[in-house]
């Protein structure tokens, strides 16, 4: 069953499925600190165009579709904000 989950939550479940290491990431995307894929995995208030580049190169897209009330198929992550107003903002 697939249930929601925040998009640190998924990306992290993608990088275990897939045995990646924040290392493996950190090259993928050409960065030169842990730390700067750990605050793109963890920050509540990522950007989309990051957040759209991080799943890139971990071979998925982000998709926008309306809401149809199914559960998504397996092997989908329904990316959610569980609590808009505790997001802080971020530059």
């Amino acid at each position: 069953m697939v249930i929601d989950m925040t998009h640190t939550e998924a990306i992290t479940k993608i990088r275990k499925q897939k045995k990646l290491r924040v290392s493996d990431i950190m090259g993928m995307l050409q960065l030169n600190s842990r730390g700067s894929v750990e605050a793109r995995i963890k920050n509540k208030g990522v950007r989309l165009c990051t957040l759209v580049e991080l799943l890139d190169v971990l071979g998925y897209e982000m998709v926008v579709q309306p809401k149809t009330g199914e559960p998504p198929p397996e092997g989908v992550y329904n990316i959610t904000v569980p609590d808009y107003g505790s997001m802080e903002e971020t530059t």
